[in-house]
Order: structure tokens, then C-alpha cells, then sequence
């Protein structure tokens, strides 16, 4: 594939490496595509009970994280992720009885990954190691689907449409079972974990905790989903 790209793109321009349309044009996607698209990525790598699954070996900014890639979970990015959920649950909401345009190959893992959030397992997961092995496998394939479509003949499928509800709802679904996995993270002395790690056996996740890292506080303060007095029990937590 590279040595392609590279051969196409000495005679047509470096929009040769862009990901094609059906008209062999570099692919134009509306906003609401590529808005979803953030949510898919991190909701398709999401473990119930401990956080966003760092395996591209593309750390996130901070050291930390260097030696976790693989097998680390972060609880950081599922801070963050609600942040992002409640900004766009808002935004959709805003946007009153509208239709949004958007690939056919996007539209069908973001509705595919909403329908397996609604259906709750993700809450049953985030306490159980052979349930969360199950639901992580699940929406590991509906992402692995996409990528599989695009790097085969890019958004060859056409255009769909999602409506505005649909989407809410979706958002709403993957927001509930972040949230829980957030509540379930904050320790004994009322801070949050940061990070998790994670062993993969045959039929089960299991989930085990780090020590206490400034990250996740900052995260969990940012996320907008504390109240004030829960925001200040952190606060308090790390005075001591």
C-alpha cells in the first residue's frame, strides 16, 4: 500500500494519499462526520470498569503513559470522552429536528456502537471480567469492520443520513456507561485512578489499579461531571 501511494502520488499530487470518494476524488466529509468519527474511536476501545485501551502504541502526551501502550487503560481519556459527549450531546440537542449526511461506513459503526451501549452490557462489564472480555470484543469488531471498508475502498458505500435524535441517543448511551466507569474509579481516599492496566486471558479482562497520579484528578475535575461538592472533596483529598 505505501509503495502505491507513494507511485500515485508522484503523478497526481499528494492528494493521492488522501482516502478516495467514489469518484476518485479526495473524500469531503461534513463536520458531523468527522465530530462522530472522535467518538467511535475512543468508544471502540473503551473497557468497561477501567478506562480508554491505549494498543495503538501512539501514547497519549505524557510519560506515563509511555510504558502502558499495549496493555494500559486510561482513565484520563474516559474523563475527557465525557467531556466531549456532553458537549456534543448539547450541540446535537441544539440542532432541533435535523438530519445529518454522513459516509454509510461511519453512519453504520457510530449506530452499531450505540445500539451495543444501550443494551446496558457495557454497566454488567464494568464489574465482571468475562462480560467485559465480551462487550470490548464486541465493539473492537465493529470498528475493525470500518477500518476494514475504508482501507479497502475508502467511503466507496455512499453517503446515509443520521437524524438528530439518533444521534443523541447514541451519545447518551455511551456517555451513561463512561460515567459509571468514572464513578467506579475513584479510590478509598477520594481521589480517581489515572491509569489501569489490564491481563487478557481467553474468555475474560481483568482490570487492576496503579497508584494515585495527579492526572486523574485533573482529569475528573475537567470532565464536568462532578458536582461542586464533589468537586471540592477532591480538592481536599489532594491537600492530604
Amino acid at each position: 500500500l505505501s509503495t502505491r501511494l507513494q507511485k500515485e502520488a508522484a503523478e497526481k499530487g499528494s492528494d493521492a494519499k488522501l482516502v478516495q470518494g467514489k469518484d476518485g476524488q479526495p473524500a469531503l466529509l461534513p463536520l458531523s462526520a468527522k465530530l462522530l468519527q472522535i467518538v467511535i474511536a475512543k468508544a471502540a476501545n473503551f473497557v468497561p470498569g477501567g478506562g480508554i485501551w491505549l494498543n495503538t502504541q501512539r501514547p497519549e502526551w505524557n510519560d506515563a503513559n509511555n510504558a502502558l501502550a499495549g496493555y494500559g487503560l486510561s482513565m484520563v481519556t474516559a474523563c475527557y470522552l465525557r467531556r466531549y459527549l456532553s458537549f456534543l450531546i448539547a450541540l446535537f440537542t441544539d440542532a432541533g429536528d435535523t438530519s445529518f449526511p454522513m459516509p454509510a461506513e461511519i453512519a453504520a459503526c457510530f449506530t452499531g456502537l450505540g445500539r451495543l451501549y444501550a443494551s446496558g452490557d457495557a454497566d454488567s462489564a464494568a464489574s465482571d471480567s468475562k462480560a467485559r472480555r465480551a462487550f470490548t470484543d464486541k465493539a473492537g469488531a465493529l470498528f475493525e469492520k470500518e477500518r476494514t471498508a475504508l482501507y479497502a475502498a475508502g467511503y466507496a458505500q455512499g453517503d446515509t443520513t443520521l437524524s438528530a435524535k439518533d444521534v443523541i441517543d447514541a451519545l447518551k448511551a455511551i456517555n451513561a456507561a463512561v460515567e459509571h466507569t468514572i464513578r467506579i474509579n475513584k479510590r478509598s481516599d477520594g481521589l480517581y485512578h489515572a491509569y489501569n492496566t489490564m491481563r487478557i486471558s481467553d474468555s475474560a479482562m481483568e482490570v487492576e489499579y496503579l497508584q494515585e497520579m495527579l492526572e486523574g484528578q485533573v482529569a475528573v475535575l475537567s470532565s464536568g461531571m462532578l458536582s461542586p461538592d464533589e468537586a471540592l472533596s477532591v480538592i481536599r483529598a489532594l491537600r492530604k
